[in-house]
């Protein structure tokens, strides 16, 4: 039997070193998800992020993963990417790498 996969449904933190840096990757619920609306997401997204901010932790890039299946970035990817713009300001956007995941 096929195990069922698994899929992120809150916002979480996981955290390593390499070298001298200090490394927070941050998992969030897919956008178009099937438990939560991209409202929900944000919102969620934006209180991490809040309260990290509090404690001096500074957002320094994102990694936005895309499914190579979407031969396109649809209207709501693209709103998404509006979304992160007004989310965290237009400086460290220069820091998103768009992605692409589901390689066969």
């Amino acid at each position: 039997m096929a195990s069922k996969p698994v899929c992120t449904q809150k916002v979480m933190a996981y955290q390593f070193s390499t070298g001298e840096y200090n490394v927070v990757l941050v998992d969030t619920p897919g956008f178009s998800d099937t438990y939560s609306s991209d409202t929900e997401i944000l919102l969620d997204l934006a209180r991490w992020l809040e309260v990290t901010y509090r404690q001096d932790a500074k957002l320094t890039g994102i990694i936005y993963l895309h499914r190579i299946t979407d031969v396109r970035m649809d209207g709501g990817v693209m709103r998404n990417l509006k979304m992160f713009r007004k989310l965290c300001g237009d400086q460290p956007m220069k820091n998103i790498i768009i992605t692409s995941t589901f390689w066969a």
